[in-house]
């Protein structure tokens, strides 16, 4: 995945939530736009969960989609996503 992208679903206004999926199987949903922090050189992003202090550091080689959609549903075939 390319930082552009995530900046994309990021910057997108009205902000719209969505899921970042990884290589593993992984999902971690991005509720609000201050909850979501991509620093220079821009190969990581810095996800917070909701939970807690918990913050989920992610590699964005490691992404391998993004799914938008305030209910956590894939708009494409309407299929629940995990949090």
């Amino acid at each position: 995945m390319t930082v552009q992208k995530i900046r994309e679903a990021h910057e997108k206004r009205p902000f719209q939530p969505f899921t970042i999926q990884t290589a593993d199987g992984d999902t971690v949903r991005v509720t609000h736009p201050e909850f979501l922090w991509v620093l220079p050189p821009g190969r990581t992003i810095y996800v917070y969960t909701g939970h807690g202090e918990e913050v989920q550091t992610i590699d964005l080689l490691l992404v391998t989609k993004l799914t938008a959609g305030a209910n956590g549903k894939d708009k494409k075939n309407g299929k629940h996503r995990n949090n």
